[in-house]
């Protein structure tokens, strides 16, 4: 996956998208950004991660590029 997104991240077709990681699982999620962290020097950019539901709106109201991680309970409605 972390070959994959960078080399998404260099082509000129994509005009630097933004890349969401969406896992089911913290633990999962914290192990990918972790990973994916330790290949900044690939991605030519370094990952965020998402640690709420608003911090979450934040990172994605780019208008483009970068590597996002969060989980699938950050996108459920509010009560």
């Amino acid at each position: 996956m972390v070959f994959y997104a960078g080399q998404i991240v260099v082509q000129p077709e994509m005009k630097n998208p933004t890349i969401v990681m969406l896992t089911d699982r913290n633990d999962l999620d914290d192990q990918l950004y972790t990973t994916f962290g330790n290949c900044v020097s690939l991605l030519r950019q370094t990952p965020v991660q998402a640690s709420s539901r608003s911090d979450l709106k934040d990172l994605l109201k780019v208008s483009g590029g970068g590597i996002v991680f969060t989980t699938i309970q950050k996108f459920s409605p509010e009560e």
